[in-house]
């Protein structure tokens, strides 16, 4: 499944289990993840660059912005916790 096609999941209800269940199915897709403390999320690894340099609306921006807000990710310390306890980091 393509990065797009799994994001396109988005567009469905999204609870927890299935926003960690889009993480790893992108994990899986050779997809990279990290908190940025900049912007305040989620961010994928293509996005890096960009935001690196204090550009923080991307192309994945809304969905990293979502998935980030279902699984209650504001800071590193509660994407540790969500990593744990969804497994996040896996693969």
């Amino acid at each position: 499944m393509k990065t797009s096609e799994i994001f396109s999941e988005l567009s469905h209800a999204l609870d927890q289990e299935k926003a960690a269940e889009i993480i790893h199915d992108l994990r899986k897709n050779g997809e990279q993840f990290l908190y940025n403390e900049g912007a305040k999320r989620l961010i994928i690894g293509r996005e890096w660059n960009q935001v690196s340099k204090g550009i923080y609306e991307t192309e994945f921006s809304s969905e990293m912005t979502r998935i980030s807000r279902v699984l209650n990710i504001h800071s590193r310390k509660s994407f540790e916790e969500a990593d744990y306890r969804f497994n996040l980091t896996m693969y």
